[in-house]
């Protein structure tokens, strides 16, 4: 059972480095970052995900419909130091989706 504790906990620390990393690149200001994290509460879909990140994705029949998008990429979707991803990307709240989209392009 101890080798398989090691690789477990390698792994874990692997992860947490790879996260640790992703979200050290992200493309925006601790200041956005801080806006970010901060609209998240208040978002109903985000506020949902990160509850499911928590504690585990319901059956997709259970989910309301403006959630039932996110469910393939539920193996996808993470949420570490306060910011939800998906992949190496961040999950935008809708409160701040025009005005991210508005600095992109």
């Amino acid at each position: 059972c101890a080798p398989q504790q090691n690789w477990k906990k390698k792994n874990e620390l692997e992860t947490e480095s790879y996260i640790n990393i992703v979200i050290s690149s992200l493309p925006a200001t601790s200041d956005k970052l801080e806006q970010i994290r901060s609209c998240y509460p208040g978002d109903v879909v985000c506020s949902n995900i990160i509850q499911f990140c928590e504690n585990g994705w319901p059956e997709k029949s259970s989910l309301p419909e403006m959630l039932k998008c996110y469910w393939p990429h539920k193996h996808d979707i993470s949420y570490h130091e306060g910011l939800l991803l998906k992949g190496c990307r961040l999950i935008i709240p809708q409160t701040l989706q025009t005005e991210m989209l508005e600095k992109i392009h």
